[in-house]
């Protein structure tokens, strides 16, 4: 990542086995304390510890091509960042396949779309809450048929700067950099770009490519993960030391909360005898 495309590296993140969009769009809310929890928090570091990490306050994920995982990797990045206290948002900007609305259960709600239409006349009719503490959703709403126009007017401008004003951090999902022009567009009023690929999916030169499109447009890139490794199964040979790893920090985790109970639980026995005694 470092030697042949010459961006930051942020991190990998595993493979989510799992065919329910819910449990992978909010895994590390559900599965806190997972190996893939905790790689969604190593990108966040990473962001956040980084040379301009307090200048990203609006991010915006995309990825080389589709079904690189780069709508997972925006809602679970949100999750994490919503779980350190910071009032977050995520948006959902993939107008040609928005699908945020389906991983957190929210139908039928009236979506960025309508505020960028002209149809509601507030950023509050577009907010929904999640049920992550501090994070908050807008979707997409109806699917335009002239995406490109709605991103790139006026009113995306201010919606994107009166969120600014709202939210510690915003994670806008678009789509990916090499189909259409509306990652470019909305990276113009964001802070920084993310860039997911997946592992052994997107060649060298097709990566480059997206790299260029997103340098000459000006936009600054934050850096750029590698996504969907499977540290159990069929990659576990070349990131056997990184997986084990996780698991030794998760084990520390489990045994501290184990200590934790065990003390509660003297504690409420200790009190019960008190209360006996007396």
């Amino acid at each position: 990542m470092e030697t042949y495309l010459r961006l930051p590296f942020l991190g990998y993140l595993p493979n989510i086995k799992s065919a329910s969009l819910p449990e992978r769009y909010q895994h590390a809310h559900m599965h806190p304390q997972s190996n893939a929890a905790e790689s969604f928090r190593t990108v966040r570091a990473a962001i956040t510890l980084g040379s301009r990490g307090d200048k990203f306050r609006i991010l915006t994920v995309t990825s080389n091509v589709p079904a690189e995982g780069k709508s997972t990797v925006a809602a679970n990045m949100a999750i994490v960042i919503a779980q350190t206290g910071l009032r977050t948002l995520l948006v959902d900007a993939d107008f040609r396949r928005p699908s945020l609305h389906q991983g957190f259960g929210m139908r039928g709600v009236t979506g960025l779309v309508a505020y960028l239409a002209g149809k509601v006349a507030t950023v509050e009719e577009t907010v929904q809450t999640a049920e992550v503490p501090n994070l908050d959703l807008v979707c997409c709403g109806s699917t335009p048929s002239q995406p490109s126009e709605l991103l790139s007017s006026k009113r995306m401008a201010e919606f994107v700067q009166e969120i600014g004003r709202r939210y510690d951090r915003v994670i806008i999902d678009c789509p990916p950099v090499s189909a259409v022009s509306d990652p470019l567009i909305v990276a113009s009023l964001a802070d920084g770009i993310v860039l997911v690929t997946k592992f052994n999916k997107v060649r060298r030169d097709v990566a480059r490519k997206s790299i260029h499109r997103i340098l000459d447009a000006g936009l600054q890139i934050c850096g750029a993960v590698i996504n969907d490794i499977d540290f159990e199964g069929r990659d576990a040979y070349y990131y056997s030391y990184y997986y084990y790893q996780n698991r030794y920090y998760k084990g520390y985790y489990h045994a501290k909360a184990e200590a934790l109970s065990k003390d509660e639980s003297m504690q409420t026995a200790a009190d019960a005898d008190k209360k006996l005694v007396s």
